[in-house]
């Protein structure tokens, strides 16, 4: 699997706020120390030459091109030359989820899409967004803003079961003039290096990015979904880059139209997935492109279960 991800590197006050979050996470209660979790003694130095024979044992040249290509771009003074300079700030949630936090993500990135004027892009590869998280989006574009969701389609998301979540809100939102964007699963690095087994042969998305009016970002580890909201401790940067949101949003929906199957419904009010193709014509498909007969019955038969809450 090829995750396509996206990644932010911060300069600046912001960075000492990422480490004080990371301070709270090691000092609480519900860290533990990794020599709790194992009762056998550990030769480290035998474990490091296996690993270190497995690496040799592997064509490692193009990861380091790679990195010494970007060690000299944080070398080189120029790098400058690459950065937005703009206001940030950390969300992240308390170790103890639930604990009212002013930093708490999902509240924070609530109220940051509320406000929304004009446009709204997400990036969620899981993306659930219950029956209240429907209603919301729907009753924004019903104002006029322009929202897009790209996340995973059936063939190419590595979680079924987040699917069979997803699946029951979507036809609510594209009718509710939601723009609804399903990542292809088509790899496009055949050759991307692999350490532990074959390279990719498919793509996933895995980038979780807000862009809100194109001035406004959040970039990190929240999904928008129940186990995102309610369970997992996220963490992210919120920016306000105008500059930079804009080139993402036109980046993203420039490509968005080849990379990945857009919904809509046709004469019978069914859902359909449309494949464009920048020299042909476009390709509809009247169920889900590209996902095999197992999948889907995985989809729906994690469907049929009460576990929405734990997806």
């Amino acid at each position: 699997m090829n995750f396509n991800d996206f990644d932010a590197l911060a300069i600046g006050p912001v960075v000492e706020k990422v480490s004080q979050a990371f301070d709270l996470y090691w000092n609480s209660e519900q860290s533990y120390p990794i020599e709790a979790l194992n009762s056998k003694d550990v030769d480290s130095h035998a474990e490091f030459l296996k690993l270190e024979q497995q690496l040799y044992q592997n064509d490692v040249k193009s990861f380091i091109r790679a990195h010494q290509s970007y060690a000299q771009l944080l070398a080189d003074k120029r790098m400058a030359d690459f950065l937005y300079w703009c206001d940030g700030d950390v969300l992240v949630d308390h170790p103890v989820k639930g604990t009212d936090y002013p930093q708490d993500v999902s509240h924070n990135l609530a109220k940051l899409l509320s406000h929304a004027e004009q446009s709204i892009l997400l990036s969620s590869p899981y993306f659930i967004p219950g029956e209240a998280g429907s209603d919301a989006l729907v009753a924004l574009a019903d104002k006029g803003i322009d929202i897009s969701v790209l996340t995973n389609s059936l063939a190419a998301t590595d979680v079924a079961a987040v699917h069979a979540g997803y699946k029951k809100y979507r036809k609510r939102l594209v009718e509710g003039n939601v723009f609804i964007y399903e990542l292809k699963p088509d790899a496009k690095q055949k050759q991307r290096l692999a350490f532990f087994g074959k390279s990719a042969s498919r793509a996933s998305l895995h980038s979780k990015v807000f862009v809100i009016d194109e001035e406004t970002l959040f970039v990190g580890s929240f999904n928008w979904d129940p186990r995102s909201i309610s369970l997992n401790t996220e963490m992210g940067l919120v920016l306000t880059c105008p500059d930079l949101g804009k080139e993402i949003a036109h980046r993203v929906k420039n490509n968005l139209p080849y990379r990945s199957y857009q919904l809509s419904l046709d004469s019978k009010d069914d859902l359909v997935w449309t494949e464009a193709f920048r020299d042909k014509a476009a390709r509809v498909y009247d169920s889900e492109p590209q996902a095999s007969i197992w999948r889907k019955f995985q989809s729906w038969i994690i469907g049929l279960l009460p576990v929405e809450s734990q997806l």
